[in-house]
C-alpha cells in the first residue's frame, strides 16, 4: 500500500499551495516561511518556564564572572536570558532577516521583473523562495541551543540572549547528559559573545557594515544581470565578492574561536569537564549523506571551520602573549588577523606589534 503523507507534511504541502493562490507580491512572504518552517520542525511545549527562567538567572550570575575572569572582558550590567522553543526562535529570526535582507531580495525580484515573466512564473518564484527559507529556518531551529542576537542595525531592538531549552533538552536525552552542566557551557561562549560587543565598541558597526557590503555586491550584481543565472556568474566572478567573503570568514573565526576558548577554560573549571569536552569540540559524525550535503549548501560546514580556525589561533596568542593583550590590540577592524594569520598566528603578532 502507498505510504500517506504526515499531518506536517500535509500542511507543508497545502502552505506551497496557497502560495500559488494568493496575489503576486515582490520576493517572500515572511509569515508563510515561519509557517512552512513550523511544519518543517517539530515543536516542545516548555513547561515549568518561570522555574527554568530562574535557573538560567541563577546560572548566570555563576558563569558571568568566570567568563569575565579568563577573557578580561567586564561588563556593567548581569545578563539576561530569554528562554524559547524552536517556534518562538523562528519568529524572532524570520522577523530580524525579513528587516535585514528584505531590500537585497526586492531587488533580485527587478530581475523576474525584467524577464516579463508570466503570472504563474512570478508566483512559482515567490513560493520558491519562501518554501526555501522556511525549511532553512525549520531545519535551523532544531540546531541552536543559544543565540547571541545583537538586535539590528536600525537601532529599534536591543541585543539578546536566546536558549532554545527545547533542543537543549532534546541533546541532554540523546547524549545521556542530565547530570553534567551543559546549560553552563552554553552560558559561558554566549556570554562571551555578549562581552566582546561590549568591550569593542567597533564589532557592532563592523559586523553590520559586512552585512551592508554583501548588499550592495549584491546589488551591483543585480543591476548587470540580465537573468537569475547571469547572477550567479556576476557575483562568482567579482573580485569584491571573493574579497568580503574572505573578510567576513577571519571575522567570524576570531570572534568564534574566542568565545570557544573561553567556554572551554570556564568548562575546566566545572564538573563533567570530560564528558562535555567531546560534546563541544566540534566533531559532526554519524550524520547521515542527506544531512552532510545540505549542511554544506548552507555553509554550517564552513561555520564549524571558523570555530576550529580561531579556536587554534586564540590559544596560540594566549600561549605567545596572552588574551590581556589580544584585547587591547582588537581596537580596529584592520587588527582582524587575515585567514593565513590565523593559520600563523606569529605573523599577525608581528604585524600588531
Amino acid at each position: 500500500m502507498p505510504k500517506t503523507l504526515s499531518a506536517s507534511n500535509k500542511n507543508l504541502l497545502t502552505n506551497v499551495a496557497l502560495q500559488l493562490l494568493s496575489p503576486v507580491a515582490p520576493g517572500p512572504d515572511w509569515d508563510m516561511a515561519a509557517s512552512i518552517a513550523f511544519y518543517s520542525s517539530p515543536n516542545a511545549i516548555l513547561e515549568n518556564r518561570r522555574e527554568i527562567q530562574d535557573i538560567y538567572h541563577e546560572s548566570i550570575e555563576l558563569i558571568q564572572p568566570l567568563v569575565s575572569q579568563i577573557s578580561g572582558l567586564s561588563s556593567t550590567q548581569t545578563s539576561k536570558a530569554i528562554i524559547c522553543d524552536r517556534h518562538e526562535w523562528i519568529v524572532n529570526a524570520a522577523s530580524s532577516l525579513s528587516v535585514l535582507f528584505n531590500d537585497t531580495i526586492s531587488l533580485f525580484w527587478e530581475i523576474i521583473e525584467r524577464q516579463k515573466a508570466s503570472l504563474l512564473a512570478k508566483k512559482a518564484t515567490g513560493a520558491i523562495i519562501t518554501t526555501e527559507i522556511g525549511l532553512l529556518l525549520g531545519f535551523l531551529s532544531q540546531k541552536v541551543l543559544g543565540q547571541y542576537d545583537t538586535g539590528l542595525p536600525t537601532g529599534h531592538s536591543d541585543d539578546l540572549l536566546f536558549i532554545v531549552e527545547s533542543n537543549i533538552m532534546e541533546r541532554e536525552e540523546i547524549l545521556g547528559l542530565k547530570d553534567a552542566p551543559l546549560r553552563m557551557w552554553i552560558l559561558a561562549h554566549e556570554l562571551t559573545h555578549k562581552l566582546q560587543f561590549e568591550n569593542f565598541s567597533w564589532l557592532r558597526e563592523h559586523y553590520f557594515a559586512l552585512i551592508k557590503e554583501f548588499q550592495q555586491i549584491t546589488a551591483e550584481g543585480i543591476k548587470k544581470a540580465k537573468n537569475s543565472a547571469w547572477l550567479s556568474v556576476n557575483l562568482l566572478a567579482n573580485k569584491e565578492n571573493w574579497d568580503l567573503i574572505r573578510k567576513t570568514q577571519s571575522f567570524m573565526s576570531l570572534i568564534e574561536g574566542y568565545a570557544d576558548f573561553v567556554m572551554f577554560s570556564v568548562g575546566e573549571m566545572l564538573p563533567g569537564y570530560e564528558a562535555l569536552k567531546p560534546v563541544f569540540s566540534r566533531k559532526r559524525q554519524n550524520r547521515s549523506l542527506y544531512k552532510k550535503l545540505f549542511e554544506k549548501l548552507i555553509g554550517l560546514d564552513m561555520k564549524v571551520s571558523q570555530y576550529r580556525k580561531g579556536l587554534a589561533f586564540v590559544a596560540q596568542i594566549n600561549k605567545l602573549a596572552g588574551l590581556v593583550y589580544l584585547n587591547e590590540q582588537m581596537d580596529s577592524p584592520e587588527k582582524i588577523p587575515t585567514l593565513s594569520e590565523l593559520a600563523e598566528p606569529k605573523r599577525w603578532l608581528r604585524r600588531v606589534s
